[in-house]
Parts: structure tokens; sequence; C-alpha cells
């Protein structure tokens, strides 16, 4: 019956690490964007999605050269019925 036990602590201790590293690499990934995301909405679509945009060099060697700021948006899956 202990072998249960321990099988048991080892697959919720994985499960636990298996966590922490999404929730880490979420937080990095998070802090890694240039610009916060807004709530915002789209004309004809119901739900509300974000909106966000990032500026770039056109030449990343002559950041001096100008640059160009792509806007997007983050659409939340739909569950189709």
């Amino acid at each position: 019956m202990s072998w249960r036990i321990g099988r048991s602590l080892a697959t919720a201790a994985t499960t636990a690490a298996a966590v922490l590293a999404l929730t880490a690499a979420a937080a990095r990934a998070a802090d890694a964007l240039p610009g916060a995301l807004t709530e915002c909405h789209i004309s004809g679509f119901r739900n509300g999605v974000l909106c966000g945009s990032v500026k770039r060099p056109l030449d990343p060697e002559h950041a001096e050269r100008g640059s160009l700021e792509v806007h997007y948006v983050v659409v939340p899956a739909l569950a189709r019925r």
C-alpha cells in the first residue's frame, strides 16, 4: 500500500513542478512584451478582444533608418456548437 502513496506523491510533485515551470514561462513572456495589451472591440464581433502594438526597426542593424509599428489583435478561442 505504501508504494501507492509514494507513487501518488511523486505524481503530485511532478505536476506541481510542471505548473510552476509553465507559470514562470508565462511571466517571462509577459515581461518580454514591449507593450501592454488593452481591451478593445472589433466591429461585428460581440466578444471582447485584446489589442496591442509593437514597434520594430525596418533594418535591425540600422535602427536610424526608420521603424514600423505593427498593431495586432488577440482573439479568444470560441467553442463550436
